[in-house]
């Protein structure tokens, strides 16, 4: 699909409103929930009310397109999600800070 001048895509294949970070799948998720061009625009301020009615136009003049193109994206999102390390505990988190503290506090050795 060739994207329209108010659609933009970065190197890895994400899809955006030109000028924002704001995806398309953001936007389509919205619609396809149910939400008007309005209600979208509400919760998206940085974008005008036209913008959103071009990108839900794109939508469905490109439905397989669009439609491959986030479940492409949910795949990526979920694989990543799957594979990203464990972020630490509290506790884990304390101890570190509680190394850092004792690291700071001991005087070096003379020479």
């Amino acid at each position: 699909m060739q994207l329209p001048d108010f659609l933009d895509a970065d190197d890895g294949g994400f899809i955006h409103a030109k000028g924002h970070r704001i995806g398309l799948h953001h936007i389509l998720r919205l619609y396809k929930a149910g939400h008007s061009a309005e209600m979208i625009a509400a919760n998206y301020p940085t974008l005008s009310l036209s913008l959103v009615y071009k990108v839900i136009a794109v939508y469905l003049d490109h439905l397989t397109e669009v439609n491959e193109y986030i479940a492409n994206h949910d795949q990526a999102m979920a694989e990543q999600v799957a594979n990203a390390r464990p972020a630490p505990t509290m506790a884990q988190l304390r101890a570190r800070l509680e190394a850092k503290r004792k690291a700071a506090v001991q005087p070096s050795e003379p020479s």
